[in-house]
């Protein structure tokens, strides 16, 4: 009965979820369609954020200048500052760090999945799926790395727009599912 009572909530806002679901499709294809602009596109609005972010803990700092900590905190966040300056007007470096982190990241936690499965094997049946999940996302993370700096053209972006068309495809389901319960 939970999952009757979500669509609901959904199917309240059906039209809303359903142009969110269009957009997101919609964003997800030009995406993938172009990765290298989704790629530089992200590093910019990151850029943003860590300017953003670093302009707020500077005004924040020099609130809280009594505290023992105040260097060391307005030194972040110049350092937010210089980060988020570095990526908005260098976008194509900000995306070959990123790349480089994202690979690492799931290299790294390709590893551990794999391990994870190992370790529960006899308690989890849906196992083979966790050691899958973790193997491709590995062997995704060193294909990215031993490509890199060229993955950085398209890894950050073809991710991006692959996540949001599931997204998408996902919320267009529900809002539609939604629907169906409300007329039957």
């Amino acid at each position: 009965m939970p999952a009757t009572g979500s669509l609901e909530a959904i199917r309240a806002r059906s039209g809303w979820v359903l142009v969110l679901a269009i957009v997101q499709i919609v964003v997800g294809v030009l995406a993938i369609g172009s990765p290298y602009v989704a790629t530089l596109a992200s590093a910019v609005v990151l850029g943003w954020l860590l300017l953003f972010s670093g302009v707020v803990h500077v005004v924040e700092s020099f609130q809280v200048r009594a505290w023992s900590g105040f260097l060391l905190h307005l030194l972040g966040a110049i350092l937010y500052v210089v980060a988020g300056l570095l990526v908005i007007t260098r976008p194509m470096a900000g995306a070959l760090t990123l790349t480089l982190i994202l690979a690492a990241f799931l290299l790294v936690e390709g590893v551990s999945r794999m391990i994870l499965a190992f370790q529960v094997r006899d308690h989890v049946p849906g196992w083979p799926m966790m050691l899958l999940g973790g193997l491709l996302g590995g062997l995704l993370g060193l294909l990215i790395w031993m490509q890199w700096p060229s993955s950085a053209i398209w890894a950050i972006g073809l991710m991006l727009g692959v996540n949001l068309l599931f997204s998408g495809t996902t919320l267009l389901m529900l809002a539609l599912a939604a629907r169906q319960t409300a007329s039957a």
